[in-house]
Protein backbone atom coordinates (compact mmCIF):
# COMPACT_ATOMS: atom_id res chain seq x y z
CA UNK A 1 0.00 0.00 0.00
CA UNK A 2 2.90 2.30 0.83
CA UNK A 3 4.35 1.79 -2.83
CA UNK A 4 1.51 2.73 -4.48
CA UNK A 5 0.60 5.86 -2.41
CA UNK A 6 4.35 6.87 -3.30
CA UNK A 7 4.25 6.01 -7.19
CA UNK A 8 0.48 8.26 -7.11
CA UNK A 9 2.97 10.95 -5.38
CA UNK A 10 5.48 10.86 -8.06
CA UNK A 11 2.27 11.28 -10.56
CA UNK A 12 1.02 14.13 -8.81
CA UNK A 13 4.16 15.50 -8.67
CA UNK A 14 5.27 14.79 -12.77
CA UNK A 15 1.41 16.01 -13.57
CA UNK A 16 1.97 19.19 -11.63
CA UNK A 17 5.38 20.21 -13.55
CA UNK A 18 4.16 18.78 -16.72
CA UNK A 19 1.14 21.57 -16.50
CA UNK A 20 3.66 24.30 -14.96
CA UNK A 21 5.59 24.18 -17.88
CA UNK A 22 3.17 23.59 -20.59
CA UNK A 23 0.48 25.54 -19.44
CA UNK A 24 -0.25 27.54 -22.44
CA UNK A 25 0.66 25.48 -25.07
CA UNK A 26 -1.83 22.59 -23.11
CA UNK A 27 -4.21 25.71 -23.39
CA UNK A 28 -3.95 25.62 -27.17
CA UNK A 29 -4.67 22.27 -27.51
CA UNK A 30 -7.83 22.07 -25.31
CA UNK A 31 -9.04 24.77 -26.71
CA UNK A 32 -8.59 23.71 -30.48
CA UNK A 33 -9.91 20.52 -29.81
CA UNK A 34 -13.05 22.48 -27.65
CA UNK A 35 -13.39 24.52 -31.16
CA UNK A 36 -13.76 21.43 -33.26
CA UNK A 37 -15.94 19.51 -31.22
CA UNK A 38 -18.66 22.43 -30.87
CA UNK A 39 -18.21 22.62 -34.99
CA UNK A 40 -19.02 19.03 -35.20
CA UNK A 41 -21.15 18.86 -32.41
CA UNK A 42 -23.17 21.48 -34.13
CA UNK A 43 -23.07 19.80 -37.33
CA UNK A 44 -24.57 16.44 -35.85
CA UNK A 45 -27.40 17.71 -34.17
CA UNK A 46 -28.29 19.85 -37.54
CA UNK A 47 -27.82 16.62 -39.83
CA UNK A 48 -29.81 14.15 -37.25
CA UNK A 49 -32.32 16.37 -37.38
CA UNK A 50 -32.42 16.76 -41.53
CA UNK A 51 -32.06 12.81 -41.99
CA UNK A 52 -34.57 11.85 -39.35
CA UNK A 53 -37.01 14.16 -41.16
CA UNK A 54 -36.32 12.62 -44.63
CA UNK A 55 -35.99 9.33 -43.90
CA UNK A 56 -37.97 8.92 -40.62
CA UNK A 57 -40.31 11.04 -41.00
CA UNK A 58 -43.08 9.16 -38.64
CA UNK A 59 -40.63 9.16 -35.70
CA UNK A 60 -41.13 12.28 -33.38
CA UNK A 61 -37.85 14.28 -31.97
CA UNK A 62 -37.35 15.07 -28.32
CA UNK A 63 -37.06 18.70 -28.08
CA UNK A 64 -33.95 17.89 -25.53
CA UNK A 65 -31.88 17.26 -28.39
CA UNK A 66 -32.21 20.85 -29.31
CA UNK A 67 -31.19 22.24 -26.27
CA UNK A 68 -27.25 21.86 -26.61
CA UNK A 69 -26.69 23.72 -29.91
CA UNK A 70 -27.15 27.44 -29.10
CA UNK A 71 -25.13 26.29 -26.20
CA UNK A 72 -22.43 25.07 -28.08
CA UNK A 73 -22.90 28.19 -30.54
CA UNK A 74 -22.19 30.32 -27.42
CA UNK A 75 -18.97 28.36 -26.58
CA UNK A 76 -17.63 28.35 -29.84
CA UNK A 77 -17.69 32.02 -30.38
CA UNK A 78 -16.29 32.55 -26.67
CA UNK A 79 -13.53 29.84 -27.68
CA UNK A 80 -12.94 31.34 -30.89
CA UNK A 81 -12.36 34.76 -29.54
CA UNK A 82 -9.61 33.54 -27.19
CA UNK A 83 -7.81 31.86 -29.96
CA UNK A 84 -7.04 35.06 -31.65
CA UNK A 85 -5.56 36.52 -28.59
CA UNK A 86 -2.29 36.82 -29.33
CA UNK A 87 -1.25 35.23 -25.57
CA UNK A 88 -3.69 32.74 -24.80
CA UNK A 89 -5.66 33.38 -21.24
CA UNK A 90 -4.54 29.88 -19.17
CA UNK A 91 -6.84 30.84 -16.51
CA UNK A 92 -9.65 31.89 -18.40
CA UNK A 93 -8.70 28.57 -20.92
CA UNK A 94 -9.02 26.57 -18.32
CA UNK A 95 -12.41 27.20 -16.82
CA UNK A 96 -13.82 27.18 -20.32
CA UNK A 97 -12.54 23.84 -20.71
CA UNK A 98 -13.37 22.35 -17.67
CA UNK A 99 -16.74 24.53 -17.97
CA UNK A 100 -17.38 22.49 -21.69
CA UNK A 101 -16.39 19.38 -20.20
CA UNK A 102 -19.25 18.99 -17.52
CA UNK A 103 -21.31 20.48 -20.07
CA UNK A 104 -21.16 17.51 -22.50
CA UNK A 105 -21.15 15.18 -20.06
CA UNK A 106 -24.58 16.68 -18.59
CA UNK A 107 -25.50 16.32 -22.49
CA UNK A 108 -24.63 12.67 -22.85
CA UNK A 109 -26.09 11.96 -19.33
CA UNK A 110 -29.47 13.46 -20.11
CA UNK A 111 -29.60 12.05 -23.84
CA UNK A 112 -28.96 8.89 -22.52
CA UNK A 113 -31.87 9.20 -19.48
CA UNK A 114 -34.86 11.00 -20.79
CA UNK A 115 -35.95 10.59 -24.38
CA UNK A 116 -35.80 6.69 -24.18
CA UNK A 117 -36.68 5.57 -20.39
CA UNK A 118 -37.34 2.28 -21.50
CA UNK A 119 -34.11 1.29 -23.58
CA UNK A 120 -30.51 1.26 -22.36
CA UNK A 121 -27.94 4.05 -22.60
CA UNK A 122 -24.86 4.40 -24.97
CA UNK A 123 -24.01 7.87 -24.83
CA UNK A 124 -22.89 8.02 -21.47
CA UNK A 125 -20.73 4.99 -21.33
CA UNK A 126 -19.00 5.76 -24.74
CA UNK A 127 -17.84 9.41 -23.68
CA UNK A 128 -16.88 8.20 -20.22
CA UNK A 129 -13.96 6.29 -22.04
CA UNK A 130 -13.62 9.22 -24.32
CA UNK A 131 -12.86 12.01 -21.90
CA UNK A 132 -9.27 11.23 -20.76
CA UNK A 133 -8.47 11.08 -24.17
CA UNK A 134 -10.16 13.74 -25.38
CA UNK A 135 -9.34 16.92 -22.85
CA UNK A 136 -5.81 17.29 -21.43
CA UNK A 137 -6.54 17.87 -17.62
CA UNK A 138 -4.71 16.61 -14.40
CA UNK A 139 -5.83 12.81 -13.42
CA UNK A 140 -7.63 14.23 -9.97
CA UNK A 141 -9.69 16.21 -11.83
CA UNK A 142 -10.73 14.17 -14.83
CA UNK A 143 -11.10 11.47 -11.51
CA UNK A 144 -14.01 13.79 -9.70
CA UNK A 145 -15.65 14.84 -12.22
CA UNK A 146 -16.26 11.44 -13.75
CA UNK A 147 -17.08 9.93 -10.67
CA UNK A 148 -19.60 12.56 -9.42
CA UNK A 149 -20.87 12.45 -13.36
CA UNK A 150 -21.50 8.69 -12.42
CA UNK A 151 -23.57 9.39 -9.48
CA UNK A 152 -25.86 11.87 -11.09
CA UNK A 153 -26.21 9.14 -13.84
CA UNK A 154 -27.21 6.09 -11.60
CA UNK A 155 -29.23 8.59 -9.70
CA UNK A 156 -31.06 9.73 -12.79
CA UNK A 157 -30.93 5.89 -14.14
CA UNK A 158 -33.17 5.10 -11.22
CA UNK A 159 -35.59 7.97 -10.98
CA UNK A 160 -36.43 7.86 -14.42
CA UNK A 161 -35.72 4.88 -16.35
CA UNK A 162 -38.17 1.31 -15.82
CA UNK A 163 -36.34 -0.79 -13.27
CA UNK A 164 -36.15 -3.80 -15.76
CA UNK A 165 -32.82 -1.40 -17.66
CA UNK A 166 -31.17 -1.25 -14.11
CA UNK A 167 -29.29 -4.05 -13.86
CA UNK A 168 -27.53 -3.29 -17.80
CA UNK A 169 -27.04 0.31 -17.03
CA UNK A 170 -25.29 -0.44 -13.79
CA UNK A 171 -22.61 -3.10 -15.12
CA UNK A 172 -22.38 -0.97 -18.54
CA UNK A 173 -21.42 2.48 -16.67
CA UNK A 174 -19.56 0.82 -13.84
CA UNK A 175 -17.54 -1.18 -16.54
CA UNK A 176 -16.79 2.32 -18.19
CA UNK A 177 -15.92 3.84 -14.98
CA UNK A 178 -13.35 0.72 -14.76
CA UNK A 179 -11.73 1.41 -18.08
CA UNK A 180 -11.86 5.21 -18.33
CA UNK A 181 -9.84 5.29 -15.00
CA UNK A 182 -7.80 2.65 -16.77
CA UNK A 183 -7.48 4.86 -20.25
CA UNK A 184 -6.59 7.81 -17.90
CA UNK A 185 -3.73 6.74 -16.25
CA UNK A 186 -2.33 5.57 -20.14
CA UNK A 187 -2.60 8.89 -21.51
CA UNK A 188 -1.63 10.98 -18.55
CA UNK A 189 1.90 8.82 -18.94
CA UNK A 190 1.74 9.27 -22.39
CA UNK A 191 1.24 12.54 -22.42
CA UNK A 192 3.83 13.21 -19.67
CA UNK A 193 6.63 11.08 -21.34
CA UNK A 194 5.69 12.28 -25.33
CA UNK A 195 5.66 16.40 -23.95
CA UNK A 196 8.93 15.47 -21.92
CA UNK A 197 10.76 13.86 -25.26
CA UNK A 198 9.83 16.88 -27.00
CA UNK A 199 10.96 19.43 -24.52
CA UNK A 200 14.84 17.71 -24.18
CA UNK A 201 14.75 17.54 -28.34
CA UNK A 202 13.77 21.14 -28.32
CA UNK A 203 16.46 22.30 -25.52
CA UNK A 204 18.86 20.55 -27.37
CA UNK A 205 18.23 22.31 -30.70
CA UNK A 206 18.29 24.92 -28.66
CA UNK A 207 21.98 24.34 -27.09
CA UNK A 208 25.19 24.31 -28.22
CA UNK A 209 26.60 20.49 -27.27
CA UNK A 210 30.22 21.62 -26.49
CA UNK A 211 29.52 25.14 -23.67
CA UNK A 212 25.27 24.32 -22.64
CA UNK A 213 24.99 28.31 -24.20
CA UNK A 214 22.42 28.82 -26.30
CA UNK A 215 23.32 28.61 -30.30
CA UNK A 216 23.71 30.60 -32.63
CA UNK A 217 20.16 30.51 -34.13
CA UNK A 218 18.30 30.68 -30.59
CA UNK A 219 20.62 33.84 -29.39
CA UNK A 220 19.57 35.56 -32.80
CA UNK A 221 16.04 34.58 -32.23
CA UNK A 222 16.07 35.72 -28.59
CA UNK A 223 17.93 39.16 -29.62
CA UNK A 224 15.29 40.04 -32.24
CA UNK A 225 12.48 39.12 -29.92
CA UNK A 226 13.80 41.56 -27.05
CA UNK A 227 14.22 44.06 -29.74
CA UNK A 228 10.38 44.43 -30.99
CA UNK A 229 9.70 44.23 -27.32
CA UNK A 230 11.74 46.34 -25.94
CA UNK A 231 10.79 50.09 -25.25
CA UNK A 232 12.22 52.48 -27.73
CA UNK A 233 14.27 54.46 -25.10
CA UNK A 234 15.53 51.74 -23.97
CA UNK A 235 18.92 51.30 -23.31
CA UNK A 236 21.51 47.59 -24.15
CA UNK A 237 24.68 46.68 -25.28
CA UNK A 238 25.89 44.03 -27.84
CA UNK A 239 29.10 42.25 -27.52
CA UNK A 240 30.71 39.90 -29.38
CA UNK A 241 33.73 38.26 -27.49
CA UNK A 242 36.73 36.59 -29.05
CA UNK A 243 39.35 34.60 -27.98
CA UNK A 244 42.63 35.59 -28.53
CA UNK A 245 45.09 33.45 -30.67
CA UNK A 246 42.66 30.47 -29.90
CA UNK A 247 43.89 28.74 -33.10
CA UNK A 248 47.01 28.89 -32.02
CA UNK A 249 46.16 27.28 -28.96
CA UNK A 250 44.34 24.62 -31.09
CA UNK A 251 47.54 23.57 -32.61
CA UNK A 252 49.46 23.90 -30.13
CA UNK A 253 47.81 21.80 -26.70
CA UNK A 254 44.91 20.04 -29.44
CA UNK A 255 41.20 20.11 -29.81
CA UNK A 256 40.66 18.67 -26.48
CA UNK A 257 42.14 21.55 -24.53
CA UNK A 258 40.62 24.26 -26.79
CA UNK A 259 37.31 22.47 -26.30
CA UNK A 260 38.05 22.73 -22.43
CA UNK A 261 38.63 26.08 -22.81
CA UNK A 262 35.85 27.19 -24.18
CA UNK A 263 33.96 25.46 -21.86
CA UNK A 264 35.33 27.37 -19.27
CA UNK A 265 35.18 30.42 -20.85
CA UNK A 266 31.30 29.32 -21.13
CA UNK A 267 30.84 29.18 -17.33
CA UNK A 268 33.10 32.32 -16.87
CA UNK A 269 30.30 34.27 -19.00
CA UNK A 270 27.43 32.83 -17.11
CA UNK A 271 28.89 33.78 -13.71
CA UNK A 272 29.53 37.34 -15.49
CA UNK A 273 25.82 38.27 -16.61
CA UNK A 274 22.57 38.40 -15.55
CA UNK A 275 19.84 35.76 -15.92
CA UNK A 276 17.91 38.11 -18.28
CA UNK A 277 20.91 38.61 -20.41
CA UNK A 278 21.36 36.61 -23.67
CA UNK A 279 24.78 35.10 -24.16
CA UNK A 280 25.33 32.48 -26.82
CA UNK A 281 28.05 30.70 -29.00
CA UNK A 282 28.09 32.45 -31.88
CA UNK A 283 30.76 29.85 -33.37
CA UNK A 284 34.44 28.75 -33.09
CA UNK A 285 35.96 31.08 -30.28
CA UNK A 286 33.00 34.13 -30.54
CA UNK A 287 30.74 34.82 -28.27
CA UNK A 288 27.28 37.28 -28.58
CA UNK A 289 25.79 38.65 -25.71
CA UNK A 290 23.17 41.60 -25.42
CA UNK A 291 23.05 43.10 -21.75
CA UNK A 292 19.70 44.33 -21.62
CA UNK A 293 18.30 47.24 -19.85
CA UNK A 294 21.59 49.42 -19.11
CA UNK A 295 21.28 52.50 -17.15
CA UNK A 296 24.15 54.35 -19.20
CA UNK A 297 27.46 54.23 -21.07
CA UNK A 298 29.83 53.40 -18.02
CA UNK A 299 27.56 50.57 -16.50
CA UNK A 300 28.75 49.56 -20.33
CA UNK A 301 32.03 50.15 -19.59
CA UNK A 302 31.83 48.39 -16.27
CA UNK A 303 30.14 45.64 -17.38
CA UNK A 304 32.26 44.88 -20.52
CA UNK A 305 35.47 45.26 -17.84
CA UNK A 306 34.12 43.31 -15.58
CA UNK A 307 33.81 40.41 -18.67
CA UNK A 308 37.56 40.96 -20.02
CA UNK A 309 38.52 40.79 -16.52
CA UNK A 310 37.01 37.58 -15.45
CA UNK A 311 38.36 36.00 -19.36
CA UNK A 312 41.91 37.17 -17.96
CA UNK A 313 41.34 35.42 -14.66
CA UNK A 314 41.08 31.89 -16.37
CA UNK A 315 44.17 29.40 -15.80
CA UNK A 316 44.12 26.17 -17.28
CA UNK A 317 47.00 24.13 -17.40
CA UNK A 318 49.24 23.70 -19.71
CA UNK A 319 47.65 26.93 -21.57
CA UNK A 320 48.19 28.99 -18.51
CA UNK A 321 46.51 33.13 -18.72
CA UNK A 322 43.82 33.68 -21.42
CA UNK A 323 42.92 36.74 -23.23
CA UNK A 324 40.13 37.90 -25.75
CA UNK A 325 38.89 41.23 -27.19
CA UNK A 326 35.72 42.40 -27.39
CA UNK A 327 33.45 44.97 -29.17
CA UNK A 328 30.58 46.54 -27.94
CA UNK A 329 27.88 48.61 -29.96
CA UNK A 330 26.17 50.62 -27.44
CA UNK A 331 22.59 51.07 -27.79
CA UNK A 332 20.90 54.34 -26.25
CA UNK A 333 18.26 55.22 -28.85
CA UNK A 334 17.40 52.52 -31.04
CA UNK A 335 14.63 53.48 -33.33
CA UNK A 336 14.32 51.54 -36.13
CA UNK A 337 17.49 49.35 -35.75
CA UNK A 338 17.52 45.61 -36.84
CA UNK A 339 19.45 42.79 -34.50
CA UNK A 340 21.70 42.28 -37.90
CA UNK A 341 22.36 46.12 -37.46
CA UNK A 342 23.59 45.98 -34.20
CA UNK A 343 25.79 42.28 -35.17
CA UNK A 344 26.93 44.16 -37.93
CA UNK A 345 28.27 47.49 -35.98
CA UNK A 346 29.25 45.26 -33.08
CA UNK A 347 31.30 42.68 -35.66
CA UNK A 348 32.84 46.00 -36.73
CA UNK A 349 34.03 47.45 -33.32
CA UNK A 350 35.47 43.60 -32.27
CA UNK A 351 37.63 44.14 -35.86
CA UNK A 352 38.67 47.32 -34.64
CA UNK A 353 39.42 45.80 -30.85
CA UNK A 354 41.89 43.21 -32.30
CA UNK A 355 43.47 45.91 -34.54
CA UNK A 356 44.35 47.93 -31.24
CA UNK A 357 46.35 44.81 -30.13
CA UNK A 358 44.08 43.13 -28.62
CA UNK A 359 43.08 41.67 -24.73
CA UNK A 360 41.07 45.17 -24.97
CA UNK A 361 37.30 46.46 -25.94
CA UNK A 362 36.15 49.03 -28.55
CA UNK A 363 32.87 50.73 -27.79
CA UNK A 364 31.22 52.14 -30.15
CA UNK A 365 27.55 53.99 -29.51
CA UNK A 366 24.55 53.75 -31.38
CA UNK A 367 22.06 56.75 -31.58
CA UNK A 368 19.73 58.13 -34.62
CA UNK A 369 21.19 55.47 -37.20
CA UNK A 370 24.53 57.61 -36.88
CA UNK A 371 27.95 56.74 -34.73
CA UNK A 372 29.25 58.10 -32.11
CA UNK A 373 31.66 58.22 -29.77
CA UNK A 374 34.60 55.28 -30.80
CA UNK A 375 36.71 54.45 -27.60
CA UNK A 376 39.41 52.06 -27.13
CA UNK A 377 40.02 50.74 -23.87
CA UNK A 378 42.92 48.98 -23.98
CA UNK A 379 44.67 47.08 -21.25
CA UNK A 380 47.45 48.74 -19.54
CA UNK A 381 51.18 47.55 -20.77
Amino acid sequence: MKKIWEKIGIIKRQQKKYFDEFGEEISVRNLQLMETICCAGIAIFCLYFLFTKVFFSSWSISLLYLVPVPILGVLLWEIKKNLKKEKINTKAAYIQIVCMYIFLLMVTIVLSVFPHPNVPSIYYHLFILACPVLFILPMYLHAVIIILSYVVFLALVITFKVPAVWPHELFESFTALLFSGVVMILMSQFRLQSDSLKSKYYEMSQMDGLTRLTNKVSGISAGEQYLSEAASDEHFAVLFLDLDNFKRINDTYGHIMGDKLLRAVGETLVGSCRASDILCRFGGDEFLIVLKNIQNKDVTVTRVEGIRTRINAISLNPIGSVTCSIGVCYVSERNDMTMADLLSQADDSLYKAKQKGKNCYHIVEQRQKEMYCGHEYQQPT
